[in-house]
């Protein structure tokens, strides 16, 4: 299980201040709980990461 809630926000201004993330980070949304969502049907894998409202924060597609 993945996801950005049951705890306190943290660091909600960080997410305009790239100059603060790890160099492995390319998006950071810490302003909303969050969780993810992976579906696999044969060689596709999508995951993503839905707001606690349903919207789609991000998403990725894996293919082999």
């Amino acid at each position: 299980i993945s996801g950005a809630g049951g705890a306190n926000l943290y660091n909600t201004g960080q997410d305009h201040k790239p100059e603060t993330w790890q160099p492995f980070t390319k998006v950071m949304v810490s302003d909303r709980y969050s969780f993810t969502v992976l579906d696999l049907k044969g060689n596709r894998a999508e995951l993503r990461q839905l707001g606690e409202d349903g919207k789609e924060i991000d998403r990725f597609v894996l293919t082999q």
